[in-house]
């Protein structure tokens, strides 16, 4: 019984090593979503800047808004999925100390 115990150990292992390496990846996305959330708000801070006959809600102005919302969306989505991944690889590396010790006693 120990080495199919070790043996789903190594797999458990495997198992956080990957989940971590796929955490770090929707980190480094939403890093990258960033940069596109200060583009975005500086095309709208020059456009918030225009006057007279130019101040008015075009296409530009409703592309870059809806632009900004799909940002926060996808944003918002990765975020959950950062938090759930960090909640599961938690409970994984517990599941790690737990075998490890029933392993060694």
């Amino acid at each position: 019984w120990k080495t199919k115990i070790e043996f789903w150990l190594i797999r458990l292992q495997k198992e956080i090593e990957e989940m971590k390496i796929e955490k770090r990846e929707n980190e480094k996305t939403i890093e990258f979503q960033n940069l596109n959330f200060r583009v975005t708000n500086h095309c709208s801070s020059l456009r918030d800047e225009r006057i007279g006959e130019d101040l008015c809600d075009d296409i530009a102005s409703i592309a870059l808004k809806n632009e900004r919302l799909a940002l926060e969306k996808l944003k918002t989505s990765l975020a959950q999925i950062c938090q759930k991944s960090w909640e599961q690889i938690n409970t994984l590396e517990e599941l790690e100390i737990n075998i490890i010790r029933d392993i060694e006693n």
